[in-house]
């Protein structure tokens, strides 16, 4: 569904009457411009990148579905393109469509691998953890480069752009678990807020 037919579904004719995208004045009034509107905007947006997320699933590659969910189909996928050249071509194809839709490598990243898939990749392959090196992979390097250079992506440009995709899903897990650990400690201490006798005033310290 489109995000015409979904204003539709969510707003009457009449109820839209005093608004336009800029604000422009109107013959009879001054509209509100839907731009600073989140409702209109932002959630557009979201409704938008659900559309391209279904249309990606769709018109990817055979016996792959996108966004790749995990490492363990990367790797097969992977195998799948250095293998048969088949899946390298619809592989490419569906790089093309992914790019000339997000328009950003930043942005495409999401639509082609989960965050989870990635947690065990960055670009070389360093760092505290060990991981798996992104430059040495055809789904990674190779297939993008030649999908994407028409765009103007070079493999400098390819490289820096993986590095910030990398950096943000990893902000992202570490934002998932701190929150995560946070409303653990609350539940806790809501659970012994009922029982203060379990902690009285006088509790003797723990000698070592």
């Amino acid at each position: 569904m489109d995000i015409p037919s979904v204003m539709k579904l969510l707003f009457l004719d009449e109820a839209l009457d005093g608004y336009n995208f800029n604000g422009i004045q109107g013959r009879k009034m001054q509209k509100r411009p839907l731009k600073m509107y989140a409702i209109f905007i932002d959630c557009m947006l979201v409704l938008k990148r659900i559309e391209l997320f279904k249309q990606s699933a769709q018109q990817g590659v055979d016996n792959f579905t996108f966004p790749i969910p995990d490492s363990d189909t990367i790797e097969r996928l992977e195998a799948a393109v250095r293998m048969f050249p088949n899946i390298r071509k619809q592989y490419v194809e569906h790089l093309r469509r992914v790019k000339e839709q997000t328009k950003m490598v930043t942005k495409a990243f999401p639509v082609l691998f989960s965050d989870a898939a990635l947690e065990m990749y960055n670009y070389n392959g360093t760092g505290r953890k060990e991981r798996r090196a992104m430059k040495d992979y055809h789904v990674f390097h190779n297939c993008m480069l030649e999908a994407w250079s028409a765009y103007g992506v070079s493999d400098e440009h390819l490289q820096d752009s993986i590095n910030i995709v990398i950096k943000r899903a990893d902000g992202r897990k570490r934002a998932k678990l701190f929150n995560f650990r946070r409303r653990i400690f609350q539940n806790v201490g809501t659970i012994f807020s009922g029982y203060p006798e379990a902690f009285p005033d006088n509790f003797p310290d723990i000698q070592s």
